[in-house]
């Protein structure tokens, strides 16, 4: 796999919280609470996609350090020579990235390039525009209609159906039951549920169902629709939806164009 190819598949979705119908709900003012959230981010060595301003083009890179005290960010330096051209010398960078799998999108003022702890880095000022979603409010993503992704539901004594995904997010999904095989209660929770993702591999998780209600299609039949929680959803499932997620997403943008 090229260097661009690992990218792509780690990298995270452009979200824009900023033109979120609830971005004054969602942002975070306070410098003190912009850098821990930062630093969270830097201990836990999480992925951040950076986009730098007028580009179709991002880099995968991470948080090294952030101070409220002195005013600063360290990122750590981007594997693609141009990236690096691009950010520091555009206006601004916006990145997006996980925290406590929960999106949360900050936009860099001008960065510069340096050093932290003896290895290139890029150096800015603390940002000063954060967004942050709660989980309940995670990003979601419609999937293939024509080709719905499946679900295959357990239940305590054995049986198994099989419903189809209308939307995915790292906080949960929506189903549709178009055969009417079972009936979806909330708080019904089922262990061990399967969602192959096309091309990214198999999500084995545990759904809560959170709330149901019937639907009426065009042909006058009747299904049943449920929006579903993951519950103890694992770090490697979680970056597999993310990637799966910004590859949708990504196709999703090009069909509009």
């Amino acid at each position: 796999m090229t260097e661009q190819e690992t990218n792509a598949t780690q990298a995270l979705p452009r979200i824009r919280l900023a033109a979120h119908p609830r971005a004054e709900d969602l942002q975070i003012r306070s410098p003190r609470q912009i850098a821990r959230v930062l630093q969270d981010l830097a201990r836990q060595h999480a992925l951040v996609t950076a986009y730098p301003e007028k580009s179709n083009q991002f880099a995968v890179t991470a948080v090294l350090a952030a101070s409220a005290d002195d005013n600063t960010l360290v990122l750590d330096e981007m594997p693609d020579e141009a990236l690096n051209n691009q950010v520091i010398t555009g206006a601004t960078t916006t990145c997006v990235a996980l925290h406590g799998r929960a999106p949360v999108e900050f936009i860099c003022p001008l960065l510069r390039r340096g050093e932290f702890d003896g290895a290139p880095a890029l150096l800015g000022a603390l940002p000063t525009q954060m967004w942050r979603l709660q989980r309940r409010q995670a990003y979601r993503v419609p999937t293939p209609v024509a080709n719905p992704i499946k679900c295959r539901l357990s239940r305590a004594d054995g049986t198994e159906v099989s419903v189809s995904l209308v939307d995915l997010s790292v906080g949960g999904v929506g189903l549709i039951d178009y055969e009417n095989q079972t009936t979806l209660h909330p708080g019904e929770r089922f262990a061990g549920a399967r969602i192959a993702l096309p091309d990214y591999g198999l999500v084995v998780c545990d759904l809560v169902i959170r709330n149901t209600y019937p639907l009426e299609r065009e042909d006058g039949t009747r299904a049943q629709r449920a929006g579903c929680a993951f519950a103890n959803l694992s770090s490697e499932m979680s970056a597999l939806i993310q990637r799966y997620i910004h590859a949708l997403d990504v196709r999703l943008r090009q069909d509009d164009n």
